[in-house]
């Protein structure tokens, strides 16, 4: 007899492809998708900003783009869907580094049991345009997020979420529940209620396995393994984009322009020094006594 627990995943499973099938969530991707190069970042920021001050998760920029230092560090990848000519949906993978996670700040013990196990990284920056939600832009995103993971040879992938989306990435995409509900925002008055997932990428493979005998199908191992074209181009992706991120003026205008700077921490802008190089940051940096003296202590 099948455990009770056992049963009850298995149904939820089939329930949520039959949901995602149903709803065009499931099926070929008609649009781009791609490795964003720096200069393509302030559009996916500002789609990222967009959609959480439509969710309440933040206050609004004086720019229209959320800019953390975690945003401009070389390491992470953030991958963009577009359809129709309009940037669908975007989703980032931060490996873990000296300044650590972006959900340490509310997830700091669940994330250093991890760290003592294995590499880390963070899926971040996850924002998708609502009329592309149902589609099946999440799944692309998802897709590339995973073979980005394989390609770095990371242990887990950790990601902070709204507890209404806990059920597809469980029994969907195989992650599981790390830890209770917390308030994710900094800001008083704001709340955003999230939830800790780790994805196991040493165990996902049994996860592929069972999803595809409980559905019938070949879906998942196909999807994300043997017809998983960004397994062989994101290597390459990443190499570009890395030779293509060292932009002062990109640079300047995503972290200096918007003023993002003046919130960054000693610390974070020692370490974003320390990735670009010392010739890049002063040159992005300079000239900072132009802006208010209010602004460049803030």
């Amino acid at each position: 007899m099948v455990a009770p627990n056992i049963r009850e995943a298995e149904i939820q499973t089939a329930r949520y492809f039959n949901m995602f099938q149903r709803a065009g969530m499931i099926g070929n991707f008609n649009g781009n998708f791609r490795l964003a190069s720096v200069t393509e970042l302030d559009e996916a920021l500002k789609l990222v900003e967009n959609c959480f001050v439509q969710a309440g998760y933040i206050q609004p920029s004086k720019f229209g783009m959320r800019v953390r230092p975690y945003d401009v560090l070389p390491e992470m990848d953030t991958f963009l869907t577009s359809q129709n000519m309009a940037l669908s949906g975007v989703m980032s993978v931060l490996p873990d580094s000296e300044l650590g996670l972006p959900s340490d700040h509310v997830f700091e013990d669940e994330i250093n049991s991890l760290r003592k196990n294995g590499s880390v990284a963070e899926i971040t920056n996850l924002a998708l345009d609502t009329r592309f939600r149902k589609t099946p832009t999440l799944l692309e995103l998802v897709r590339g997020v995973y073979a980005d993971a394989r390609t770095r040879n990371l242990d887990y992938l950790f990601i902070s979420i709204c507890p209404g989306h806990t059920g597809a990435f469980t029994h969907l995409l195989g992650f599981q529940s790390f830890g209770i509900i917390k308030n994710y925002s900094q800001t008083p008055g704001i709340e955003d209620p999230v939830e800790a997932m780790v994805l196991n990428m040493k165990t996902i493979s049994t996860f592929r396995t069972d999803s595809d005998r409980i559905t019938g199908t070949s879906f998942f191992t196909d999807f994300f393994i043997t017809q998983n074209p960004y397994l062989r181009l994101i290597p390459f992706w990443r190499e570009n984009a890395r030779r293509e991120f060292y932009n002062p003026d990109i640079l300047r205008q995503l972290v200096v322009d918007t003023e993002a700077i003046n919130s960054f921490s000693e610390k974070e802008k020692e370490l974003l020094q320390n990735r670009w190089g010392k010739t890049v940051y002063e040159q992005v940096t300079k000239n900072l006594e132009r802006y208010p003296q209010e602004l460049i202590a803030a």
